[in-house]
């Protein structure tokens, strides 16, 4: 279908027409169709409509959100005051992690208690955080914080240790 060039009866210029029956070219035919707004204001206008309002939903509750701010501060204490040292396994060279001795998705309301965190090495393979998470008897047994971290477990939570004895006595691994 070949375009001809007439004077658009709109804006009076001359151009390819789009809109045979009322002789317009495309802007003035948008105008037309979009009640008398170009391209342009049709644009900014539409940018200026506030969207939807997405109702956010909270990661935390507000209670939770004051234990997590607490953690933070806990961890900045611990960096602070506790050499560099991985205390599972007393090396310096790896990178480390505040680990939970019971894990903050077991106990809530330990999250931000400093005798509930270690410094644990958090490298590749071998790592003190992963082994002490995973719980297997044979590896935590050679840990260098093994003897302290049982003795927290039994001040706080007994169902645990209890869990944790039974795994050894299972495994036949003495303590």
């Amino acid at each position: 279908m070949a375009q001809i060039k007439e004077v658009c009866s709109d804006c009076g210029i001359l151009r390819y027409i789009i809109n045979k029956k009322y002789i317009l070219c495309t802007e003035c035919n948008y105008k037309r169709t979009h009640k008398g707004k170009s391209r342009y204001e049709d644009y900014k206008e539409e940018k200026k409509i506030p969207k939807k309002k997405v109702k956010v939903i909270k990661k935390f509750s507000s209670k939770r959100s004051e234990k997590e701010r607490e953690y933070i501060l806990i961890c900045k204490k611990i960096d602070q005051e506790r050499e560099p040292v991985c205390e599972g396994c007393g090396r310096g060279d790896r990178s480390l992690s505040h680990s939970h001795l019971l894990s903050k998705y077991s106990r809530k309301d330990l999250i931000a208690e400093e005798r509930n965190i270690r410094l644990h090495c958090f490298y590749v393979t071998g790592n003190c955080h992963d082994k002490w998470e995973k719980g297997d008897p044979k590896e935590i047994v050679n840990m260098l914080d093994f003897k302290e971290n049982l003795q927290y477990i039994k001040e706080v939570d007994g169902d645990e240790y209890n869990k944790i004895i039974a795994r050894f006595e299972f495994e036949g691994i003495p303590i």
